[in-house]
C-alpha cells in the first residue's frame, strides 16, 4: 500500500511503520545517488521550513514544560541552524573522493576512500531537547544521503506536532518520516532491519537499543549520559566560573546531559564559589524563592517521573546528612524543583551515584587535585567534563588523566556550540560521534577503492604455480618494499 493512498492511517501501528520502511527500501537507492547540489537544496528548504515555525516551537516547549523562548531559540533551533549552515558551506568537499598512498607492491595502482550512505536509518530521540536532538543528527543523515525514520519523544506532543509540519513540509514520506508513538513504537522500530541506529538518551535504554540493532547487524551511535564533573580548582576566577555554572547548570532547568552534574571545588575556594553561585542564581531567577518560582525565565520538568526520581534523592541526601545552602523547594502539581545547592552529600547515594537530569548541584570540596581526579575516574566515564583554572599546565594534567565525550576549559558547554567539533560520548555516556564532518562520517560507509591499472598484473606474478623464481620476487617484497 503507498503511504498517500486512503486508507494507509488505518492499518495498526505496525503494519504502518512497516510500510514505511518497506517504501523507503525502494526509494533508498535513488536517494542514494544524490549529488552534493541536491543535498544542500534540502537541507536549506529545511532551514527554510524550521525558520518558518519559529513561534510555533517556542509555544510548543513552553506548552511542554515553560521553556522560555529564548532557550528554546539558543539550545533547540540556533545549533542545528548553525549545522546546517556548517554543511552547506562544506559539503562538496566532503563528498569527494579521499586520495591514499599506495604501497609500492601495488606499483601503477591508484587507491583512494569514499563515503557512501549508509541507507536508512533510525533516528530516536529524548525529551529533553525534543527539537535539537532529533534534528541535529538527521541534518547529517541527509549531508550523508541516507533515508530516516524519526522518533521523537511522546513526552512532548506539542513539540511533536511542529516537528511533523517541519518535515513534512520539505520530505516525502518515503525519504524522511516522523514515527509517533510511545516506547512500545520504539521497541518495533528497533527490531527493523535499519541500516544505522542513531540514539540519544539514558545508558540503561541505550544497552537496549543496542541489544536489538546487534539483531540485525546494524551499527549504532548511542549519545547516553552520565555525571559530568566541573572541577573548580584555586586559582579561578570565581565570578566568572559562577557565572559560567549556573547558566548551564540551570539553562532548561538542568535537563540537559552535558550540564554539570557535581562541583568539585577547591577547599580554599568553595564558600567564595558558594556566595558567588547563589548571587548568580539570584541575579537570573530572583531573589526570593516565590520570585524564582514565578519568573517567566525558569522552567519545569518535563516528566513526572524525572521529577519524582529527582525528589526522592535529594529528600533521602538530605535525611542522612546533606546539607542544602540554597533553594531545595518543590511544587508536585507543578513538577517544580527549585535551583537548589547541596553540600555534605553522601557520595555513595543514588544522587550521586546517577545522573540528577535537573535543577540540583552537589557541591564537593577537595584539597589536592589528585583527590578530585580519584573521584571523577571512580565513576564511569562522562560525556562532558569542566576545568576552571588559570593555569594551563593544571589544565593539560587534568585533560591527560581524565577522559570525557568532550571537555570545555573555563566555561562550560561551549564545546557542544561548535559544529567543527566532534560530540558524543565514551563507554557508559556513549559511542560514536556526531555534528559536522564527525556527522557525516557516522553516517556513512568509508568504502576504500584500488583501482589496479591494466598493466598492474600482481595475480600472474605471484600465483601458483609457485616457482623458484615467484619465490624469489616475494622474498624481494618482504626485505625491500
Amino acid at each position: 500500500m503507498n503511504v498517500n493512498e486512503p486508507g494507509y492511517e488505518n492499518l495498526n501501528a505496525e503494519a504502518h511503520l512497516s510500510a514505511v520502511f518497506n517504501k523507503m527500501k525502494q526509494n533508498v537507492d535513488s536517494v542514494k545517488i544524490s549529488n552534493a547540489s541536491q543535498r544542500i537544496l534540502k537541507l536549506k528548504l529545511l532551514k527554510e521550513s524550521i525558520l518558518s515555525h519559529q513561534n510555533e516551537m517556542r509555544e510548543a516547549m513552553n506548552i511542554s514544560f515553560k521553556k522560555p523562548a529564548l532557550e528554546t531559540d539558543i539550545t533547540e533551533l540556533l545549533p542545528v541552524i548553525s549545522h546546517i549552515n556548517l554543511v552547506v558551506k562544506n559539503l562538496s568537499h566532503w563528498m569527494k573522493p579521499e586520495r591514499r598512498p599506495t604501497p609500492k607492491e601495488l606499483f601503477g595502482a591508484k587507491s583512494y576512500v569514499i563515503h557512501e550512505p549508509k541507507g536508512i536509518v533510525l533516528i530516536l530521540s529524548p525529551w529533553n531537547y525534543a527539537f535539537n536532538l532529533l534534528f541535529d543528527p538527521l541534518v547529517s543523515a541527509i549531508a550523508a544521503g541516507n533515508c530516516a525514520i524519526l522518533k521523537p519523544s511522546e513526552a512532548t506532543p506539542a513539540a511533536v506536532k511542529v516537528i511533523k509540519k517541519i518535515v513534512e513540509a520539505v520530505f516525502p514520506p518515503n525519504e524522511v518520516y516522523v514515527a509517533e508513538g510511545d516506547a512500545r513504537t520504539a521497541s518495533y522500530l528497533t527490531s527493523l532491519p535499519f541500516d544505522h541506529i542513531f540514539f540519544t538518551g539514558s545508558p540503561a535504554i541505550g544497552r537496549l537499543v543496542m541489544k536489538a540493532a546487534a539483531e540485525n547487524l546494524a551499527s549504532v551511535t548511542l549519545e547516553l549520559g552520565g555525571k559530568s564533573p566541573a572541577i573548580v580548582h584555586q586559582d579561578a576566577d570565581i565570578s566568572k566560573t559562577a557565572n559560567s555554572l549556573v547558566f548551564a547548570k540551570f539553562l532548561n532547568t538542568g535537563q540537559t546531559c552535558i550540564a554539570p552534574d557535581y562541583l568539585l571545588v577547591h577547599k580554599d575556594v568553595v564558600s567564595k564559589l558558594s556566595s558567588a553561585l547563589i548571587e548568580r542564581i539570584e541575579s537570573c531567577y530572583g531573589n526570593t524563592p516565590e520570585a524564582i518560582k514565578s519568573s517567566p525565565d525558569f522552567g519545569r520538568i518535563v516528566t513526572e517521573g524525572n521529577y519524582l526520581k529527582i525528589k526522592s534523592w535529594l529528600l533521602r541526601d538530605i535525611g542522612q546528612g546533606a546539607r542544602v545552602i540554597y533553594g531545595g523547594n518543590f511544587d508536585d502539581y507543578e513538577k517544580y524543583i527549585e535551583p537548589t545547592l547541596i553540600t555534605n552529600v553522601n557520595c555513595e547515594s543514588a544522587l550521586m551515584q546517577n545522573e540528577i537530569f535537573g535543577p540540583v548541584l552537589p557541591i564537593l570540596e577537595y584539597s589536592t587535585i589528585d583527590e578530585a581526579l580519584d573521584f571523577v575516574k571512580s565513576l564511569p566515564k562522562p560525556l562532558a567534563s569542566y576545568i576552571f583554572s588559570k593555569s594551563s599546565s593544571l589544565q593539560e594534567y587534568v585533560l591527560a588523566n581524565t577522559t570525557s565525550g568532550g571537555t570545555t576549559i573555563n566555561d562550560c558547554l561551549l564545546h557542544n556550540f561548535n559544529a567543527h567539533l566532534p560530540f558524543g560520548g565514551v563507554n557508559n555516556s556513549g559511542m560514536g560521534k556526531g555534528r559536522g564532518v564527525y556527522g557525516f562520517y557516522e553516517f556513512s560507509n568509508v568504502r576504500g577503492v584500488l583501482n589496479a591499472k591494466s598493466y598492474v598484473r600482481i595475480p600472474e606474478l605471484l600465483s601458483a604455480p609457485y616457482t623458484k623464481m615467484k619465490y624469489k620476487i616475494a622474498d624481494i617484497l618482504l626485505r625491500w618494499f
